[in-house]
């Protein structure tokens, strides 16, 4: 119990500073003419929460990860950063591919700056709000594999992606998202090789992001891949849905969010378990001098 409080309170600070960052960036980029969409007081009202609740989840999601490696504080805002921001900008794509009404052209540009400096604002509040409480012993990651070895395994992670994402795309659509896109004027269903295309884009993004990540993480290949998996499903999910709350419909964002999960996470599983490398860990110079190696997959 005292840990989970202990991770609250913490998170709360995280969507605080999320918060903030984005008033403060949003404010100063205003001022030099960059376009944001105009917001009424009901429309404000919700921003905020939902930008407080999203930082809460990226603290929720990401602050216990900082526990499961060794890395300098800048390094790991710089990890976390690729992981939020990567994720963000995918979904912004996405966003304004299948909801045009909502995302204007000429709003992308201020958008894709507001959440680089966000994302480094909030994984910054993470690293140093957490990373205090990481006691585990170094790790020196072994890498025997070649760069074509690599490749591969990238693309089956990102192929896996594209493999979810249609296959419970289109279940999503026939069961229930089918009616929204034809009623509602802000939704679009675009050409199949426009979405072929925007969403094999996104999948390069989704591996690249967690891929600095992967290669830090010294974890049973299970724990590794629910780690992985929910880190794409609530920061390249839930997040996202979040601040669509008030915007779309309820149900609509429900079978999303389920229509995520199943894309996003199968997608972080896959990818811990291609990407995985082998490790070495090494005692810290407080404990008995020791080596063990564990290799969790044969180098191809």
């Amino acid at each position: 119990m005292r840990k989970i409080f202990s991770i609250l309170w913490r998170s709360i600070l995280v969507g605080l500073a999320y918060l903030i960052a984005n008033m403060v960036i949003g404010s100063i980029l205003a001022q030099p003419g960059f376009e944001f969409s105009k917001t009424t007081p009901q429309d404000l009202s919700r921003l905020l929460f939902t930008t407080f609740i999203s930082g809460f989840l990226m603290g929720v999601t990401l602050g216990p990860v900082t526990t499961l490696f060794r890395a300098t504080r800048v390094r790991s805002t710089l990890i976390f950063s690729s992981v939020i921001f990567l994720n963000l900008v995918s979904v912004l794509i996405e966003g304004y591919l299948f909801v045009p009404g909502l995302l204007q052209q000429a709003f992308i540009p201020s958008l894709l700056l507001l959440q680089f400096l966000s994302s480094i604002a909030s994984s910054f509040a993470i690293t140093f709000l957490f990373s205090n409480q990481n006691k585990m012993d170094p790790i020196i990651t072994i890498d025997h594999r070649s760069w074509y070895s690599w490749t591969w395994r990238f693309i089956i992670s990102a192929a896996s992606y594209l493999l979810f994402y249609f296959a419970f795309g289109f279940v999503n659509y026939e069961l229930v998202t089918r009616p929204y896109y034809e009623t509602h004027s802000s939704l679009a269903v675009p050409e199949l090789s426009t979405v072929i295309q925007v969403a094999s884009f996104r999948s390069l993004l989704l591996i690249a992001s967690i891929l600095p990540l992967i290669t830090l993480l010294h974890l049973p290949r299970r724990k590794m891949a629910f780690t992985c998996g929910m880190i794409l499903f609530v920061i390249g999910g839930i997040i996202p849905l979040c601040m669509q709350a008030g915007m779309l419909p309820t149900k609509l964002l429900i079978a999303s969010g389920i229509e995520i999960f199943f894309q996003n996470f199968l997608t972080g599983a896959v990818a811990a378990v291609a990407l995985g490398v082998c490790k070495l860990s090494i005692p810290d110079s407080s404990t008995d001098v020791f080596y063990h190696l564990e290799i969790e997959e044969e180098a191809l």
